[in-house]
């Protein structure tokens, strides 16, 4: 029996990642290859940008009082997602007992940030020239899946998939068992931040997938929380606006409205390249397992919750059109009413004369 932890955390460290100037930085040294999914006819699958793996040093990674040599690898996506994945292979002899007290402690406040951060800040800091609109790495996803060459159906899953050895509930334990996906004599649990796969010919697929899950949701996540940030402060602008006299104010609306257009325009394109990025069209177990761990992500949700903020930012938008057409139809009255009592008062001042 063999099995791989694999400890993977996910940042979004850009805007943008040009994934081809990426390759021209790294492909010298041949560390380079983009994403390709073994078991699967390339014609079942939609890939439009596929991310960038680079393999990285072998690092060292502490687990509880233990540490583990790891295999380091790095992969990019142009949505300026980066995961790094650290696999460690156990020895041949490992109990699955001890796999299970070792699930105790893979946790992201158990492992340390070190081995994942430095390589990470090496590798962005030499293909600095292919990043636009790098920012602070506000938060991660994490997720380690525990892969196994062999399988011995007395092994109980369900302590890998929740971190805890303790015995737990039929409704909790039925609730983790639910989302167990099978194709042939292979299997894949899913669980919040944790997965088992059983793959006798230890493809990486499955793994792959659900790390492009979570690229996708540390981006919505981040674009999430970036968008709180822009809306408050939109709104700061426009209560600024109403505080100047008429004319600087609506010339302040006006600003504003461009703003919002282009606001508008990157969440659309935002949400529409997350949600493009990778499509399966004909694979049925791929699909389904690909969608079912998207679902317990709650990545439609993260979606919904964006769109109901670009929502909210159009509603902002048509006000303020509405105030600035109404203040343009005011000032236009206002130039006809002086127009009149000029023709006006010329006529009278003409019969004077």
């Amino acid at each position: 029996m063999s099995c791989t932890v694999m400890l993977y955390r996910v940042y979004a460290v850009a805007d943008n990642i040009d994934l081809a100037g990426v390759e021209n930085i790294l492909s010298r040294d041949g560390r380079v290859s983009r994403l390709k999914l073994s078991r699967i006819n390339p014609k079942s699958i939609a890939i439009r940008n596929a991310p960038l793996t680079v393999e990285l040093p072998r690092q060292t990674v502490h687990i509880g009082d233990r540490q583990f040599p790891a295999d380091a690898r790095a992969r990019l996506y142009d949505f300026g997602v980066c995961s790094l994945m650290l696999a460690v292979k156990l020895p041949e002899d490992t109990q699955y007992e001890e796999i299970c007290r070792l699930a105790e402690q893979t946790g992201v406040e158990s492992v340390p940030e070190q081995p994942f951060r430095e390589p990470l800040e090496e590798l962005l800091e030499v293909v600095v020239p292919a990043i636009s609109g790098a920012h602070h790495w506000d938060f991660c996803e994490d997720l380690v899946v525990y892969a196994f060459t062999g399988w011995d159906e007395k092994w109980d899953p369900v302590p890998l998939i929740l971190g805890d050895c303790q015995k737990v509930s039929a409704d909790t334990r039925r609730e983790v068992l639910n989302k167990r996906f099978s194709y042939s004599d292979d299997f894949v649990l899913l669980g919040w931040d944790s997965a088992v796969v059983y793959e006798p010919d230890m493809s990486q697929d499955i793994p792959d997938l659900l790390a492009f899950a979570n690229a996708q949701l540390i981006e919505l996540r981040h674009y999430d929380h970036a968008l709180d940030s822009k809306i408050d402060e939109m709104y700061d602008t426009i209560a600024e606006a109403g505080r100047k006299p008429s004319f600087r104010r609506y010339k302040d609306y006006r600003r504003i409205r461009m703003d919002m257009l282009e606001l508008l325009a990157d969440m659309a394109n935002i949400t529409s390249r997350i949600r493009n990025a990778l499509q399966i069209t004909e694979d049925i177990y791929y699909a389904r397992v690909y969608n079912a761990y998207q679902q317990i992500l709650r990545t439609r949700d993260w979606q919904s919750n964006i769109e109901r903020k670009a929502a909210v930012v159009q509603n902002t938008y048509n006000m303020l059109s509405e105030e600035v057409v109404t203040a343009r139809g005011e000032l236009l009255e206002i130039i006809i009413i002086v127009l009149i009592l000029t023709e006006v008062v010329m006529g009278v001042i003409n019969l004077w004369h």
